[in-house]
């Protein structure tokens, strides 16, 4: 088959001429090879004429193509077929291709396994009752009293997931549908873009400034009839500023008459010791969802995060997680209970949040980014550059990986790199002190 089919041939291999029916035809189309990769595709209106439907029915199938990594549109070049795929994270996915042959890499936002407690200290399996028994609990008791401990407000109605992403995850599933649009703050993490684009949103990017989303942006926003809204109250990834109190108050009131549920990300939890204003407790009473992981700060192989909510909200989101695991380990909601509940493990927290700041600032110091680096992050900095490009190509080529600022916006970013530092320890700086003289001669 040449490069390019007609929207005539095309027309005649369909027979569903739904939305659905058209993605799930090509799609097979493309599993068997008739439709080769590179292969151009007609353009929307041309095949809508040959099908007989409307344009936006063509447009909704191929949008279900694009989500499954099927095909791609390259703008003037047309829509053209990648291949066989499966469902995957294209931002996320693309941050390991530097890192696979760096010398350091740099583009993961990690905690140091040193740095984290113990976890076979407060491992006590024969001490759980209701052990291996098929019955979903929402959340183990003992960890549920010491989540609403150390809560950042009166908490409503608590549940655990397996990992912060896999709760904002699950809300997305829950509480969207496909083509409906989902504010989220400009810039965003990869995998939470990733994930709003998989359930079939539409994202509206609301710029951000030093004290979170920009209230004209959002306004804006708001007359698109967004369903649900995306924001980090905590120190942000990854431009490290947080959230103010005085923001925040302005954000509740402008979106109190809109039927809008607010998805909060609070992916550093009890990491960072910096005040956390949130929309939560500014609308106890409206819909909200609310996510704290402890990867970061107790481990990430604990792969638990407590999500907060109305009952409602959450009776909904773990009903949907029936569809797969039902209930997070109860031996490792358990373990993560005590220590919570652990002076010693309080103690090697905030060990661990003055190293990550130790390191940050010494990174900063020793290559004089002070006004480069933007925001207060904790395990990274967000780094304004000549050019982000070639900035993430030069450190590449010097055998450093870092993530580019295109990476977490929807569209046109700025000259911006994310460098993580979380795993600095000083011998790291031989291979730093090259790259970064790299950097800084560039034009």
């Amino acid at each position: 088959m040449s490069d390019e089919v007609t929207a005539e041939w095309l027309a005649r291999q369909v027979q569903d001429r739904s939305a659905s029916g058209i993605a799930s035809e090509v799609s097979q189309l493309i599993n068997t090879g008739e439709l080769q990769v590179g292969t151009r595709l007609p353009s929307v209106r041309e095949l809508a004429v040959h099908l007989r439907v409307s344009p936006a029915t063509v447009s909704a199938a191929w949008t279900s193509l694009k989500r499954f990594g099927s095909v791609e549109s390259r703008g003037r070049a047309g829509t053209r077929v990648l291949g066989p795929q499966a469902p995957h994270p294209r931002r996320y996915s693309s941050e390991f291709t530097d890192a696979e042959s760096a010398v350091l890499d740099l583009g993961l936002s990690v905690p140091d396994p040193a740095l984290l407690p113990d976890l076979t200290r407060y491992l006590r399996p024969h001490e759980i009752a209701g052990l291996h028994q098929y019955k979903r609990v929402p959340i183990h008791a003992p960890l549920e009293s010491a989540a609403r401990q150390h809560w950042p407000y009166p908490a409503d109605t608590l549940a655990a997931l397996s990992s912060g992403y896999e709760g904002l995850l699950m809300a997305l599933r829950t509480f969207v549908r496909p083509g409906d649009n989902v504010i989220v703050e400009e810039p965003s993490p990869p995998r939470l873009l990733d994930s709003v684009e998989h359930v079939g949103a539409r994202l509206l990017p609301v710029r951000r400034d030093a004290e979170g989303v920009r209230l004209d942006d959002l306004e804006r926003a708001l007359a698109r009839k967004p369903t649900v809204m995306v924001l980090q109250p905590g120190v942000h990834n990854p431009d490290g500023n947080a959230l103010s109190a005085a923001r925040a108050d302005a954000i509740a009131d402008l979106i109190q008459d809109h039927a809008l549920l607010t998805i909060e990300d609070d992916g550093l939890g009890l990491l960072t010791d910096r005040p956390l204003h949130t929309l939560a407790e500014r609308r106890p009473d409206q819909r909200r969802i609310f996510v704290r992981s402890f990867s970061k700060s107790h481990g990430p192989d604990l792969r638990l995060a407590v999500v907060e909510g109305g009952e409602r909200e959450i009776e909904q989101l773990s009903g949907f997680w029936e569809f797969g695991a039902r209930w997070a380990s109860r031996i490792l909601q358990d373990a993560l209970a005590r220590m919570l509940t652990d002076p010693v493990a309080w103690q090697t927290l905030d060990r661990a949040r003055g190293e990550y700041a130790r390191r940050r600032q010494a990174f900063i110091e020793r290559f004089d980014l002070a006004d480069r680096a933007h925001g207060q992050g904790l395990l990274d900095v967000w780094l304004h550059v000549r050019n982000e490009r070639r900035a993430v190509v030069t450190l590449a080529a010097n055998g450093v990986s870092c993530l580019g600022a295109h990476l977490f916006y929807t569209g046109q970013a700025p000259d911006f790199i994310r460098v993580s530092t979380s795993l600095m320890q000083g011998t790291e700086w031989t291979v730093l002190d090259r790259a970064v003289r790299a950097l800084n001669r560039q034009p």
